[in-house]
């Protein structure tokens, strides 16, 4: 995880287009930046991950097809929700486009099994990911004993007002910074 200083810019880093400065503060503040994300084959979806994730019913109904595609390795960047938001505010407020933060699938999982611990059991996490040629958005939560994740799946043009509460947060992949 890469430190950051007071004025939350990355210690020693230049970020490509220079996404900490674009950030509306008042809806997010950076969490961490840095953390890496592997490449990924694109074979682990949701719905055959029961193993690491509960997944309901209405969830494996809507998006049983699962998709996922290779990648090469990122970098994730985690920010802080500060104020209520919908996912259009959430992540236009970043200025960039959500195709080009977006995760697959298989990105999401191998983010969360290697760094389970950084989930917080009281928030959820939100994570845009590309779902066939559409951004949805998984919104990710750890049960209290910390053994398995919860997700949801939303689309990204949904208008429900996301409540910023127990520290919930956003995480996007970087490429232009690997």
């Amino acid at each position: 995880m890469q430190a950051v200083n007071s004025q939350n810019q990355p210690k020693g880093e230049c970020m490509s287009g220079n996404l900490i400065s674009k950030i509306d503060k008042k809806l997010l503040s950076l969490i961490y930046f840095g953390m890496p994300i592997e490449a990924v084959d694109g074979s682990e979806i949701f719905v055959k991950s029961k193993d690491f994730f509960y997944v309901t019913p209405s969830f494996i109904n809507t998006y049983a097809g699962g998709h996922s595609e290779p990648r090469e390795r990122a970098i994730a960047i985690g920010l802080r929700l500060n104020s209520e938001a919908t996912f259009e505010q959430m992540f236009s407020s970043l200025r960039e486009h959500i195709e080009d933060l977006a995760f697959t699938e298989s990105q999401v999982i191998n983010f969360l099994k290697k760094n389970h611990s950084w989930m917080n059991t009281r928030r959820t996490t939100y994570f845009p990911f590309r779902y066939r040629d559409q951004v949805c958005v998984a919104a990710v939560f750890q049960n209290a004993n910390r053994t398995a994740f919860g997700v949801d799946v939303y689309t990204f043009n949904d208008k429900t007002v996301w409540p910023a509460v127990f520290d919930s947060c956003i995480v996007i992949q970087w490429k232009k910074f690997v």
